[in-house]
């Protein structure tokens, strides 16, 4: 089960292109394509960031 964030916070991501960290579970603000798989986290520096669309699909946010 991924990281529960409101229709709204999901459109907002998709719209300023955040990507989702499976390693840290944190929103980036950097530049990541909804479909971004494998970027690196400005946080913690591993190659686990995924773009808000493909998150979702990938099941690690979860929208309500």
């Amino acid at each position: 089960m991924g990281k529960k964030v409101s229709m709204a916070r999901y459109e907002a991501a998709v719209e300023g292109y955040e990507g989702y960290c499976a390693a840290c579970k944190k929103w980036s603000a950097e530049c990541c394509e909804p479909d971004a798989r494998g970027y690196e986290c400005p946080r913690c520096e591993q190659p686990k960031v995924y773009g808000a669309e493909e998150a979702m699909m990938m099941g690690l946010v979860e929208v309500m």
